[in-house]
């Protein structure tokens, strides 16, 4: 008995409540190369439904009825932290219950093999310094290139939060220290 699929790609065109995604739809139809004006309009858009549609039309045609998952590892060096930020529930000071600090070999041992991308994140730590975090988290993500091989994907890191927190720290408020991509 010999079985059929259905088309990987919808034959359908989907329904959009934002009229202003139909130009970028006929884009993705004609298979060219969308545009930063394009992109913004599809982070303005409120209709997620017409987006996901899109989106789905677009793999679907590359890749059909397969489906792809990241594995993602969330890292935290420390949680102990010198800002008092009103929207962290992450934070610890040192020496409070529940602080916690991992060395590099901590930090390193958490990127297992097949990782494809790392989010490296922590709090301020009052004995590390800027230029220390900076070092070993650069040495996590050479591990990370390592393990997850030439497809790894590391996400730039923000070494200190945007505002006049970041004085504590010792560095200018708005000046970011990002280890690229």
């Amino acid at each position: 008995m010999e079985v059929t699929m259905a088309p990987a790609v919808s034959s359908s065109p989907p329904r959009f409540r934002d009229p202003a995604l139909l130009a970028v739809w006929d884009k993705v139809q004609a298979g060219e190369r969308l545009s930063r004006e394009d992109g913004l309009t599809l982070f303005q858009t409120s209709d997620l439904h017409g987006l996901g549609r899109m989106a789905d039309f677009a793999k679907s045609r590359r890749h059909g009825d397969q489906v792809f998952f990241v594995l993602n590892r969330y890292i935290n060096p420390t949680n102990v932290c010198v800002l008092s930020c009103s929207f962290c529930d992450f934070a610890r000071k040192k020496g409070e219950e529940g602080a916690f600090e991992n060395t590099i070999e901590d930090v390193l041992n958490m990127i297992k093999p097949g990782t494809r991308e790392a989010h490296i994140v922590g709090g301020h730590h009052p004995d590390w310094g800027t230029s220390n975090r900076i070092v070993p988290l650069g040495q996590a993500y050479l591990e990370l290139a390592r393990l997850g091989g030439p497809h790894a994907y590391r996400q730039r890191i923000l070494v200190v939060t945007l505002g006049s927190d970041s004085a504590n720290v010792g560095v200018p408020p708005g000046h970011r220290q990002e280890v690229p991509r």
